[in-house]
């Protein structure tokens, strides 16, 4: 369990990279307790009754607490579950959201692999695989539904260009299959805004989890 104190309204709460099977978060207030939401992480993926009986279950790692009430002078604490072994988790994003558009059908998700084979120098043999990272990236775009957003999404963009960031593709939809595959905090690659209308536009990004 730990807290945190945002030092300006916030009304979104992300945990990311967790080994959980539940999580809580609590609003406090000038140390009184204002919001409680809990969330169970199991998961199992069912479709008949041969997985019915026998598909393991497993746990989802992350998840977004959206749409909170904005408090001054707020503490949030967050305390996960994971039985008897000791939960862990990557990242906290405590936040206020900024809406950049709705992702557009056909997204994409890919990683680069930074594991190395090593040779033997003579016959280029395998000699051994060095493990390393793998980092996803993902190609996304949004729709701009009212133009006049356009300005609040550019400065946004601009101001993020050398810090972390989590972007969500499916907003709060922790319940979609594809909901983590579009979820990544790190940084913004790069951005396109165009304008096929006065009235709406659209927005493509280029992400790299950290």
């Amino acid at each position: 369990m730990f807290r945190v104190k945002p030092g300006s309204r916030i009304d979104s709460v992300a945990l990311v990279g967790m080994e959980a099977s539940n999580a809580t978060i609590r609003i406090y207030q000038d140390g009184v307790l204002q919001v409680t939401r809990t969330v169970s992480l199991t998961k199992r993926v069912v479709r008949n009754w041969f997985d019915y009986f026998f598909n393991d279950f497993t746990y989802q790692t992350d998840t977004i607490f959206s749409d909170l009430p904005m408090y001054s002078n707020a503490e949030v604490e967050v305390e996960l579950g994971y039985g008897d072994v000791a939960p862990s988790i990557k990242a906290l994003v405590v936040c206020r959201k900024v809406n950049l558009g709705k992702t557009i059908v056909d997204p994409s998700v890919s990683g680069a692999n930074y594991s190395r084979i090593v040779r033997d120098d003579e016959y280029g043999n395998v000699a051994r695989i060095v493990e390393r990272r793998f980092v996803p990236t993902t190609k996304q775009k949004l729709h701009v539904e009212d133009s006049r957003d356009a300005d609040q999404i550019r400065e946004t963009l601009i101001s993020i260009r050398s810090r972390p960031a989590l972007f969500s593709g499916l907003d709060d939809q922790t319940s979609n299959p594809w909901f983590s595959s579009f979820l990544i905090y790190g940084l913004l690659k790069d951005w396109t805004l165009t304008a096929p209308s006065i009235n709406y536009g659209s927005l493509s990004i280029d992400l790299e989890e950290l």
